[in-house]
C-alpha cells in the first residue's frame, strides 16, 4: 500500500495511525486486527510498540481500534474489523485540524509514545498551567537563541516543575517536543487555586462575555450533566453526596473549555494543534471536543485515547468509552500495557 502523505498538517503525527492500518490480518477469529507497523525504522512509534509486544503477550497491546466502526450489539460487533479502511477514516487521519491525544496520567509509556507522535503544528498541554507560561516562554526562547545545549534540568527549573504535581516522564515528553521537534507549546490548564475559586463561584467568576465566548452558557444536557457529576463523585470515592459536586463539575467544564480555547488560538497561529491531556478531557461527548464543536464546527477534530489493557480483557468493545446514549466517546483507541493499576484503584481524588 502506498500512502501519499501531505507534508502539511500533522502528516508525521498521524503517520503512526496511517501505518497502523497498513497491515490488516484476516484471520479466522471474530476480532480482525490492524497492528501498528513495527518494522519501519523511521518511526520511533513503531519501535516503542515493538518493545511492548516483545515484553507483554496481551493480544490487544499495540493495536489501534476505530470506534466509529463498532456496534453496541455484541452479535454485530464480532463481525467488525479492528480498523475500517473507509474513505472517512483516511480523510480524518490525514487532515485533522486538531488532534487530541489522551493518557492515563501515571503511565510513563503513554508519555513516551506520544513524544514519538508529535512532529508538527503546536502542542497544548494540560500539564502546563497558565501561571507557568512565563517560564515556558523563557525556555522556548533560550532553545532558539542560546549557544549551549539545554537540558531537561533547564526545563524543570524554568517551569518550577517539582511543584507542578506532574512526573518527570511528562517533563521529558514536553522537553523532547520542544527541543528535538522544535514545536511550540501552549499552557492548557489553570492553577489549582483558580479551579477551587471557580468551583465556589461558578459562572460569576468570569465576565459574562467570556462565559458566552467559551460556550459555558450552553448546557451539556441533563444526561451528560448527570454523567459528569457521577464521574466526579466516584473519583472522590463517595466522600460527599453527588449533588455536592456541582461546583466541581462546572470547574471541570471550564478546564475543558479553556483547553479548547487554547487549541483554537494555536490553530489560528500555527495552522494545526495537538492536545496532550487525560483521557477524560478528550471525550467527544462532554470533553474538549464538545467545546470545539460548539465554537468551530468546521474544524476537523480527532480524539485518540490511550487505553491500558486488562488481564483477560481481549474484546476491544469492552474498552470503548460511551456516552449516555451508548455512542462511542472517542474516535480511536490505542491499546497499551497497564502501569500502577493496583495502586491507582485505591487512590481517591482530594476534595
Amino acid at each position: 500500500m502506498v500512502l501519499h502523505m501531505r507534508k502539511s498538517f500533522l502528516a508525521s503525527v498521524v503517520s503512526a495511525l496511517v501505518f497502523a492500518v497498513g497491515a490488516i490480518t484476516f484471520g479466522a477469529t471474530p476480532a480482525r486486527a490492524c497492528h501498528i507497523a513495527e518494522d519501519n525504522p523511521s518511526f520511533l512509534f513503531g519501535r516503542i510498540v515493538q518493545s511492548w509486544t516483545a515484553k507483554y503477550k496481551h493480544p490487544l497491546i499495540g493495536r489501534v481500534y476505530d470506534t466509529r466502526g463498532t456496534e453496541p450489539n455484541p452479535q454485530k460487533a464480532q463481525f467488525k474489523e479492528f480498523c475500517l479502511l473507509s474513505d472517512d477514516f483516511w480523510i480524518m487521519i490525514e487532515r485533522p485540524d486538531i488532534l487530541l491525544l489522551g493518557e492515563v496520567h501515571d503511565n510513563a509509556e503513554h508519555h513516551r509514545l506520544r513524544a514519538s507522535m508529535l512532529q508538527a503544528g503546536a502542542v497544548v498541554s494540560e500539564h502546563v498551567t497558565i501561571d507557568r507560561a512565563p517560564g515556558l516562554a523563557r525556555f522556548l526562547e533560550m532553545a532558539r537563541t542560546t549557544k549551549r545545549t539545554l537540558t531537561i534540568d533547564d526545563f524543570k527549573e524554568l517551569l518550577r516543575w517539582p511543584t507542578s504535581g506532574w512526573s518527570d516522564d511528562v517533563a521529558q515528553l514536553l522537553f523532547t517536543v520542544a527541543m528535538q521537534n522544535k514545536i511550540p507549546i501552549y499552557p492548557g490548564d489553570v492553577p489549582r487555586n483558580t479551579i477551587l475559586r471557580i468551583s465556589k463561584e461558578g459562572p460569576a467568576a468570569f465576565a459574562e462575555n467570556d462565559v458566552a465566548r467559551m460556550k459555558l452558557n450552553v448546557p451539556l444536557g441533563e444526561k451528560l450533566d448527570e454523567a459528569l457529576l457521577t464521574e466526579i463523585a466516584d473519583s472522590h470515592c463517595g466522600a460527599m453526596p453527588k449533588e455536592a459536586f456541582h461546583g466541581m463539575a462546572f470547574a471541570q467544564r471550564f478546564r475543558d473549555a479553556n483547553m479548547a480555547d487554547m487549541l483554537l488560538k494555536a490553530v489560528e497561529k500555527h495552522g494545526s494543534a495537538v492536545l496532550i491531556a487525560g483521557n477524560g478531557h478528550v471525550r467527544t461527548d462532554r470533553g474538549v471536543p464538545w467545546y470545539l464543536h460548539q465554537r468551530a464546527p468546521d474544524k476537523k477534530v480527532v480524539s485518540v485515547m490511550l487505553i491500558e489493557v486488562e488481564e483477560g480483557g481481549t474484546d476491544p468493545e469492552s474498552y470503548v468509552p460511551r456516552d449516555p446514549d451508548d455512542k462511542p466517546a472517542a474516535d480511536f483507541l490505542i491499546f497499551t500495557p497497564a502501569q500502577n493499576a493496583k495502586t491507582r484503584a485505591r487512590t481517591c481524588a482530594p476534595i
